[in-house]
């Protein structure tokens, strides 16, 4: 599993670089990272997650990915 440190990809330009270069491979082969560093709390995301789970398929197939909503729409300040 490929893990992508939140705060580098809000960082110096070197450090967004350095990010992506993690960032893309671990979509690529895996189609998801481990994010650490983004200051969401532990109890958000387990409780998160169990809601989606708990979701009817063709709900949680809205939620699938589209170039519309990718990333780097979605980073602020984030150097294209």
């Amino acid at each position: 599993m490929v893990t992508v440190d939140y705060s580098k990809l809000i960082g110096s330009h070197a450090e967004q670089k350095e990010a992506l270069e993690r960032l893309d491979p671990g979509l690529q082969t895996y189609g998801f990272v481990y994010v650490v560093n983004h200051g969401i709390p532990k109890h958000i995301i387990e409780d998160t997650f169990i809601c989606f789970f708990t979701l009817n398929p063709p709900i949680k197939i809205m939620t699938a990915y589209s170039p519309s909503n990718a990333v780097k729409d979605h980073i602020p300040n984030m150097t294209r």
